[in-house]
């Protein structure tokens, strides 16, 4: 009847949490064998434990009832309800505790699902996330990618980033919309934004709203009041036709050296408002001053996006005068102002980027055709080096007080625009229009362009980005169609992804499975020879399949491979996970494989895998040993064989031919007869008379 819902073990025991307010210690006696002990008394004894865990402090955590987690540091316990029945807790690698839990339908309280804990404090993160399960079932932490895997009954496994972007979504502010389109932060790191139609001044605990309609009736209020009354009817009216029938709505916001903020509602004018007391505020002027900037003088410059001059305002709290600048060739159709210390950099829409410095206005795409012209966001070092982003996916780095190009970051592979850029912790954030990517400071300086990339699986589920700040903290705001995004740079410093993992998976030989056992042992993870098997002459047509072990970008992923003298040079990069060499010959064979993340630029080191395929018997050296000596003894044979027939054939010859002289000699011997001799002697005597008579004859 025991029913065991955790179990924490070390060197010398192992304590078993039961759920029926029993708790048992094993420990393990001079035989080796395992003594069971019912532990009394013990400050688990109120609590029906579902889970059990100990943090990297030794805090222990348990799962308590259907409440929630209890948290015993030795000396007290802190309950922490209100989150339901606890079944998985993990720690990730910044030591925040994560709890996945379980109710048993909807409707019943506590919800259940994925929460973390902060300062003592449950946090469900179940919208954050946009999961609907409340029967959360466990909870792990994957230490070389930093995710946490959440378990559930009824939908599956989800894979949860670490929280380096959090979502402040409308219903955070108690609206169903919020399309955010500018924000800034004061001087006391307060929150504050715009919508079309909302001011909203927020510190992080509460907020305070003010609509449009409230500028709407402070200026009202200062025609009413101004004093003049011969044309009131007439400035009524153009302020309610401004109002009620041409789309009145906040245009920008910005604070001055003094933490007023000033603000721009198009068709109603300029406000201030005094250092944080958003109830307090002033009517400034009729002008609206679209697209403003402060220099650190406090002087206001303005382009908007159909203005071709930038002007500039020296004393706008006491004259509506100004300075205009402006191009010969180019208008400037500002759509982002910029300040940085003595200069203003306007990007226009069409023409390019425009710097104003010490009263000379440059046209800086005019003077280095390569630089984008329709740049969306500048943004600076502390060095001075400027940063440009392009709507082509550029990023252009410019020389402090030259501004001369001298570097560009540029992902050719993909189609993409920057959308923002923020420098903070000695780091470039780019968000581009395919997530964000963030790079080093040293290794741009470097000229290298590694960087980290971050989308919506790993959390930077952001689109539509209006404006962008970075706060006191270093973090980054980001104002979007669907609220807002904080951005934590600082767990970005101490985020150091390991190398990933390239795995062969599957060896195939023609096409189907093989029982590697019975070549040796095996790999208990990948199934594969631990040693390198030795294939027979016809198994010589291999597929090998092969993936890597990561949970991010997987599509992402490209491979390259070689088989050693195959392939000559790596191939790829490729998207395929497998590769077919048929009709291979006898030899020794190694199979290297690695990849590349094109998106987070992660690579891993080769995954290898060896093989033999025997050579046949016909074509080994014995054999042709064996070949040679019986091709030599055959030849020695014959040779042999002819000799002797020759032999054979001489001896007859000289018999034959001894036979012929005998036979010829006996001849001879029978014919040389007295008669024969007589005749010989006669005709010597006759021939020898006739010559001695031819020579008388001549004398």
């Amino acid at each position: 009847e025991v029913i065991i819902t955790s179990v924490l073990a070390d060197t010398y025991k192992a304590i078993f949490m039961d759920f029926r307010d029993k708790h048992y210690i094993m420990r393990m006696n001079d035989e080796g064998e395992p003594l069971l002990v019912n532990v009394e008394k013990n400050w688990l004894d109120k609590y029906k434990v579902s889970s059990c865990f100990i943090n990297s402090f030794g805090d222990t955590i348990i799962g308590w009832k259907r409440k929630g987690i209890a948290i015993y540091n030795g000396n007290s316990i802190k309950e922490i309800d209100k989150i339901g029945q606890v079944f998985g807790i993990a720690e990730d690698g910044f030591n925040n505790i994560w709890i996945a839990s379980w109710n048993g339908g909807a409707g019943l309280s506590p919800p259940g699902g994925l929460f973390v804990i902060e300062n003592n404090k449950a946090i469900r993160l179940n919208k954050a996330y946009n999961m609907n399960t409340i029967m959360g079932w466990s909870a792990f932490f994957e230490k070389k990618q930093n995710l946490i895997f959440y378990g559930t009954l009824d939908e599956g496994l989800y894979k949860i980033p670490n929280r380096f972007f959090e979502y402040y979504h409308p219903e955070c502010f108690n609206e169903t919309n919020l399309s955010v389109t500018d924000i800034e932060i004061d001087a006391d790191n307060n929150i504050w934004f715009i919508t079309d139609s909302l001011l909203v001044a927020w510190d992080t605990n509460s907020f305070k709203k003010v609509k449009l309609n409230k500028f709407y009736e402070v200026r009202l209020d200062h025609e009413i009041n101004s004093g003049r009354s011969d044309d009131l009817n007439l400035r009524l009216n153009n302020l309610n036709e401004h109002y009620y029938k041409r789309s009145a709505h906040f245009a920008g916001i910005e604070f001055d050296n003094n933490n007023d903020l000033w603000v721009s509602a198009k068709g109603l004018g300029f406000f201030n408002i005094p250092v944080n007391n958003i109830d307090n505020i002033i009517f400034h002027s009729t002008n609206d001053y679209r697209d403003f900037v402060f220099d650190d003088a406090d002087t206001l410059f303005q382009c908007h996006a159909w203005s071709k001059n930038l002007r500039k305002f020296i004393h706008f709290k006491k004259s509506n005068k100004f300075i205009s600048y402006r191009d010969s060739l180019h208008p400037i159709f500002s759509k982002h102002l910029i300040n940085y210390k003595n200069e203003v950099w306007a990007c226009g829409r069409i023409s390019g980027v425009f710097m104003l410095k010490e009263g000379t206005l440059r046209a800086i795409t005019d003077e280095d055709t390569t630089i984008n012209k329709m740049v969306n966001d500048i943004c600076f070092d502390t060095e001075g080096y400027a940063y440009l982003g392009g709507g082509d996916g550029r990023i252009e780095i410019l020389s402090p007080e030259t501004r001369v190009k001298i570097f560009e970051i540029n992902h050719e592979e993909h189609d993409n625009s920057v959308q923002w850029l923020k420098i903070s912790k000695n780091r470039l954030f780019a968000g581009y229009s395919d997530g964000l990517r963030i790079y080093r400071l040293e290794d741009l300086e470097a000229k290298k362009t590694n960087c980290q990339f971050f989308n919506t699986s790993e959390g930077y589920s952001v689109s539509g980005v209006n404006s962008s700040v970075v706060d006191r903290d270093g973090d980054i705001w980001l104002a979007t169609n669907d609220g807002l995004v904080k951005i934590v740079t600082e767990l970005f410093v101490g985020c150091q992804f390991q190398q990933l993992i390239t795995v062969i998976q599957k060896v195939e030989i023609f096409n189907k499975d093989v029982d590697w056992k019975q070549y040796g042992q095996i790999n208990s993870w990948s199934g594969l020879p631990s040693e390198t098997p030795k294939l027979a002459p016809d198994q010589n047509h291999i597929s090998i399949y092969f993936n890597t072990l990561n949970y991010n970008n997987t599509r992402a992923d490209l491979y390259y491979y070689k088989l050693d003298d195959i392939d000559k040079n790596w191939i790829g990069p490729s998207d395929k996970k497998y590769v077919v060499y048929p009709n291979l010959n006898p030899g020794k064979y190694r199979f290297l494989v690695k990849s590349k993340n094109e998106l987070s630029g992660l690579t891993t080191e080769p995954a290898e895998f060896k093989f033999v395929i025997r050579t046949p018997w016909y074509r080994q050296i014995w054999f042709y040993i064996f070949l040679a000596s019986l091709v030599t003894a055959i030849i020695i044979v014959i040779y042999n064989v002819r000799v002797r027939t020759l032999k054979k054939k001489e001896e007859r010859k000289r018999v034959i031919m001894q036979k012929i002289s005998e036979l010829e000699t006996k001849a001879l011997q029978a014919q040389m007869n007295p008669h024969f001799l007589l005749i010989l002697l006669i005709l010597f005597k006759t021939i020898f008379l006739t010559m001695m008579w031819m020579k008388h004859l001549l004398i």
